[in-house]
């Protein structure tokens, strides 16, 4: 028998399943824990692929709609976040040293000369 022939599962509990999944891919994307989401991706697909076979009803397609609409959300914020913080880092990363400006609107450092140079004063 085939796997579509022969459902080991029925529509509903693979719904279930899956609006498990969702949560606990909810919980993973609101603690930041990726590698969570990681183990869940390759399982989700799986499940969503049986439950595709077995044409589920269309509240239950509904309801798992608008739970991977939220996380989605939630995975765009997460996207967006990583990336405000990767160009924080270049930025600080890139910076150098602090600059400020002088009493003759020039940028000048602001950082104290390096051991051993003599200081320069006004």
């Amino acid at each position: 028998m085939s796997r579509a022939t022969a459902p080991d599962k029925e529509p509903l509990g693979l719904a279930s399943e899956i609006e498990d999944l969702l949560e606990r891919e909810r919980r993973a994307l609101l603690e930041a824990r990726f590698d969570v989401l990681e183990r869940l991706a390759a399982r989700k697909e799986s499940l969503l692929r049986e439950l595709a076979e077995h044409r589920p009803k269309a509240g239950d397609l509904e309801r798992l709609q608008a739970l991977s609409r939220r996380n989605e959300g939630l995975f765009r914020a997460a996207l967006a976040g990583i990336g405000r913080a990767r160009e924080r880092a270049r930025a600080i990363a890139g910076a150098g040293e602090f600059r400020t400006y002088g009493r003759d609107g020039r940028m000048q450092s602001a950082m104290p000369p390096a051991v051993g140079q003599p200081a320069r004063r006004a």
